[in-house]
């Protein structure tokens, strides 16, 4: 029990921060596509999970690198 404890508990930051890396292009592209069309094609709330997703995958990266 205790190598395979001791496995998962190195293992899991080191996916979660590979996941978060992989998501931060993805991440500008759509910041980009919203900025870029009109505001009334875009409702607000679009923006705000922006703000969201932002703020989870950079504090994401900062507590897995930990």
């Amino acid at each position: 029990m205790g190598l395979r404890w001791d496995t998962f508990v190195i293992v899991l930051p080191r996916l979660s921060l590979v996941a978060f890396n992989v998501s931060q292009p993805f991440l500008i592209n759509r910041a980009i596509k919203f900025i870029d069309t009109s505001e009334t094609l875009q409702p607000n709330n679009v923006g705000y999970g922006l703000i969201g997703a932002f703020a989870l995958v950079y504090v994401g990266t900062a507590v897995s690198s930990f």
